[in-house]
């Protein structure tokens, strides 16, 4: 029986400018409703119009780790950690760095006699089943530390707006600092079809995230921004979701993220929401880590 021929390019003609996208490689996750859902501040969405929120810096992070060796299948690692501050024209408000080689405690001491005098940070686990998970956490842990700490310090000296990336869950208890996340995992809307229509410029409702939610300890105003139009993509394609302990600062906020946009046809893989000066801190830091990183395989 001859083998049937399938005219692929007639099917793309038909469909007209489509995203071929590797996809199903992962069912994604279920949008259980929340348990404490937000409480709306307004009901429609909102085109964005304000002029955009005067921001001092934005701040970021990022981690990088190599396998070093492994002793009795126990793997060593090292890991580097960095958060950076950086305002207009590339200006630096502040850096955080740290090398670590992370070892379980049966290796902790063999690590501290290696040259070179980088230092070591010692895991509780000893299983090597264990040990690569307990890694992981101490990996997103210690980047995570840094950006607070760097936040908190900027805080402290009154510089001005901060944007985070990602929520402001955990900073400093503060006005000025201000979130943006670019995952949509977490639910917090009792009715999200608002955001299927969502048109680029656009903002939906304002809502507030009761304390609590999120490891939050205070409420925070919340509503999502279409930074890019998600026709013929996914219901998520170029929405973000900003925060801020102010409502106030929201339509501002979003007007910064609009103008932050990176150029359309970029080759940043998250280009949709990805912010231009967020972007500009993780190249500014990655140029910063140990070359041996980049020798990665």
């Amino acid at each position: 029986m001859p083998e049937t021929i399938y005219d692929l390019r007639e099917l793309l003609r038909a469909l007209g400018t489509v995203d071929l996208i590797s996809s199903l490689g992962s069912a994604p996750g279920g949008r259980e409703m929340p348990e404490h859902p937000a409480i709306l501040l307004e009901t429609d969405p909102q085109p964005v119009t304000a002029d955009p929120l005067d921001v001092t810096c934005f701040v970021d992070g990022v981690q990088s780790s190599l396998s070093l060796t492994h002793r009795e299948w126990r793997p060593v690692h090292l890991i580097y950690v960095a958060a950076g501050a950086l305002g207009a024209e590339g200006h630096v408000y502040g850096v955080r760095e740290r090398l670590t080689i992370v070892a379980s405690a049966l290796d902790a001491q063999w690590a501290r006699d290696l040259p070179g005098g980088v230092p070591v940070l010692e895991l509780d686990e000893e299983s090597p089943f264990s040990l690569g998970s307990a890694g992981v956490r101490e990996l997103a842990g210690a980047r995570d530390a840094l950006e607070r700490e760097l936040v908190d310090d900027l805080v402290e000296e009154d510089v001005g707006v901060i944007v985070v990336d990602g929520s402001i869950v955990g900073r400093d208890v503060s006005t000025s600092v201000v979130g943006i996340s670019k995952t949509t995992a977490t639910r917090y809307l009792a009715d999200e079809s608002v955001l299927l229509g969502l048109e680029e410029g656009w903002r939906s409702p304002r809502f507030v995230i009761p304390a609590g939610v999120g490891g939050g300890h205070v409420p925070r105003a919340s509503c999502y921004v279409r930074l890019r139009g998600s026709r013929n993509r996914g219901w998520d394609y170029g929405l973000v979701r900003i925060e801020a302990l102010d409502a106030d600062l929201l339509d501002g906020f979003a007007a910064r993220c609009l103008a932050e946009r990176q150029p359309r046809g970029n080759a940043d893989l998250r280009g949709d929401r990805h912010l231009s000066s967020i972007a500009s801190v993780e190249i500014f830091l990655r140029a910063r880590r140990p070359h041996l990183f980049d020798r990665a395989l």
